[in-house]
């Protein structure tokens, strides 16, 4: 197939009107058309069978034929390559480089090839979790495939060092990570990731190559932090992030969703220092905690203006989108920790604190936090008269359980904000010196967020059946 318009001349041996692909996948789906046509072209069939029709059937049956797997397949690519998380009209300034250059990849790769393989089982598993809230069948035949060619890619000594091969791993790993917060599956996405780390400490320089290197890079640097502020990894690989100034700063600068994982990196980094037996009298590690709330407050002033609510005197307010508030909160959540790590160093080295106006800006982090429940698992519903988040109490909002599970992605973002916001609080009611009142405090939100996980974990079983 040579890929030529109007029709490519494998089409046109076949006698088959070529329908092109609206996606340019081409590459990917030529060999499966090829395949679907020659083998409908052999069955006689006296009613034709619609596209719709073929589509239901592979939904229902759980063996599927060969054909339907493709057709499945490449209805999933097309939901896949149409989805926001990919389209042009994604707000790019929120990536983190997961999926920027997943398109430009995939025009030249080889149909069984790991990227391949892999974005066809990540087409699948987010047109499941899209259309019928539970997984197709077809995904654990796929994922066995991908992990297949992946360790056959990894074993080669120039194929591991390629993009194409740690993109399929971020693929993986990416999906993995939703199937988790979606279904309560097995956390085999750190596994995953484990995996993407070893790759990147293999590419050594050449992480820094181009946009593409860079962006894979940054990706895999975000799901280190995440990994690292939920408890999930240990942080005895962290000097893989430890990388020249220079370097440092090209990877913040690719867009300020990248630039708050570089603050990330850097708290984890004082965090062990901190635990560090050699910490002398503290003074250089506190110059840097501080240094590092000064550009976390700063941050602030360097995203969009519409990231931020906006209440207007004349018109309706202005709410961001579910995501950038996600991104907002783990703004609000890292400072909370640097904070939490002043706390710490000033309990070792026996030093003063300023605890009024610490305790303030803790409290400031947190409430901000529990008001943004509201716009994160609100900005998908329809529009309606009443607020779909009730509060209980004078002071905490609660959403229902049927709610949650009329949405897909504000439950998943803010589950992710409920369980780190536990750890954080919980961590530091057993390792720091708190007063009475922020102590009380941070058990009142330890339960309000517990309670509001096991109703969105109630939501996602609510999906699952």
């Amino acid at each position: 197939c040579d890929l030529e318009r109007p029709e490519c001349r494998q089409c046109s041996r076949l006698n088959y009107i070529c329908p092109g692909y609206r996606h340019g996948l081409d590459v990917v789906l030529r060999d499966q058309t090829t395949s679907l046509v020659a083998r409908h072209r052999k069955t006689t069939c006296e009613t034709p069978v619609s596209p719709t029709q073929i589509t239901c059937k592979a939904l229902q049956t759980p063996s599927l034929p060969r054909d339907i797997t493709y057709s499945l397949e490449s209805h999933a690519l097309a939901f896949l390559f149409s989805s926001s998380d990919i389209t042009p009209a994604r707000d790019t300034r929120a990536s983190h480089g997961h999926l920027d250059f997943l398109h430009p990849l995939c025009q030249n790769v080889a149909p069984n090839s790991p990227l391949a393989l892999a974005t066809s089982w990540l087409g699948v598993v987010v047109m499941g979790m899209y259309n019928r809230g539970k997984p197709y069948s077809l995904e654990g035949q796929l994922i066995g495939k991908v992990i297949k060619s992946i360790l056959a890619a990894v074993a080669d000594p120039i194929s591991s060092l390629k993009d194409e091969t740690l993109m399929a791993v971020i693929l993986v790993a990416y999906g993995e990570h939703w199937r988790e917060r979606r279904y309560g599956t097995y956390q085999a996405s750190a596994i995953h990731q484990q995996g993407a780390e070893s790759l990147i400490r293999q590419r050594g320089i050449l992480n820094f190559n181009d946009g593409l290197s860079l962006a894979l890079f940054d990706a895999v640097r975000h799901n280190a932090v995440g990994f690292a502020m939920s408890g999930s990894i240990n942080l005895r690989n962290w000097d893989l992030w430890n990388i020249r100034e220079d370097m440092r700063q090209l990877c913040n600068s690719y867009t300020p969703a990248t630039e708050l994982d570089g603050y990330g990196v850097t708290m984890v980094a004082l965090k062990q220092q901190l635990k560090s037996k050699e910490l002398g009298d503290g003074i250089s590690l506190r110059e840097s905690l501080f240094k590092l709330l000064e550009h976390l407050r700063s941050w602030q002033y360097r995203v969009p203006r519409e990231w931020l609510p906006q209440l207007p005197a004349c018109s309706m307010p202005s709410y961001p989108p579910p995501k950038i508030c996600f991104l907002i909160d783990q703004w609000y959540l890292i400072q909370l920790g640097v904070l939490h790590l002043i706390r710490e160093l000033h309990m070792k080295t026996h030093a003063a604190e300023t605890a009024i106006l610490q305790d303030m800006w803790e409290m400031e982090c947190i409430d901000n936090i529990i008001a943004s429940e509201y716009l994160i698992l609100s900005r998908e519903q329809a529009q309606t008269d009443s607020r779909q988040s009730a509060y209980i109490d004078g002071n905490f909002p609660s959403v229902t359980v049927q709610h949650c599970a009329d949405l897909l992605l504000g439950p998943r973002f803010f589950s992710q904000i409920l369980d780190n916001l536990d750890l954080l609080l919980s961590n530091a009611l057993e390792e720091l010196n708190l007063s009475t009142r922020v102590a009380v405090r941070y058990r009142e939100v330890i339960t309000w967020a517990r309670r509001e996980q096991a109703t969105l974990k109630e939501a996602f079983a609510l999906v699952k059946s």
